[in-house]
């Protein structure tokens, strides 16, 4: 516990991916060796507001959709702010299986359309869910990749979150 304690106070640990190694076997292996796993992670990563019961109907309900799916969802929430929660949504799946990578898509796609349905956004977005994201906003995402590129031109920060077509 102690060194995720200290990964929400901002210090650097491998515990994290030390934790997503056990699901398929491979808890001895050290966080360098994840890609020699057979570990797939997709993440939602929503913005909430701090409000005890929505968040609980909200976990609840995105529970659900995951079950659908034939997913466990993997949840930690952290207070941001005096008035947001921040969540961290894990879903694993065994990456070496087509099937079970399709089917994490699809169930990260749904906790997608799920949060938007709720008025909420992800506060952190995968590369792949970035056109998803962009195309709710077409106006505001121009001038971040404007922004980008002032501040980025050769697009080493970041490729393909904000620079989008």
């Amino acid at each position: 516990m102690r060194p995720l304690h200290k990964l929400a106070l901002g210090v650097p640990t491998d515990v994290a991916v030390e934790n997503l190694l056990w699901r398929f076997g491979h808890e001895n292996n050290r966080p360098a060796e994840l890609d020699k796993s057979r570990c797939g992670l997709l993440f939602i990563n929503p913005a909430l507001p701090l409000d005890g019961p929505f968040v609980a109907r909200a976990v609840e309900e995105m529970k659900s959709i995951a079950a659908d799916h034939s997913h466990v969802l993997y949840i930690t929430l952290n207070v941001e702010t005096g008035t947001s929660l921040v969540g961290i949504i894990n879903l694993l799946f065994d990456r070496a299986s087509p099937e079970e990578v399709e089917r994490a898509h699809r169930c990260a796609d749904a906790l997608l359309t799920y949060l938007r349905s709720n008025q909420l956004e992800p506060y952190r977005a995968r590369t792949d869910m970035m056109d998803k994201i962009t195309a709710a906003d077409p106006g505001y995402w121009g001038h971040i990749r404007a922004l980008k590129q002032v501040f980025d031109p050769d697009n080493i920060i970041a490729p393909g979150r904000y620079n989008l077509p």
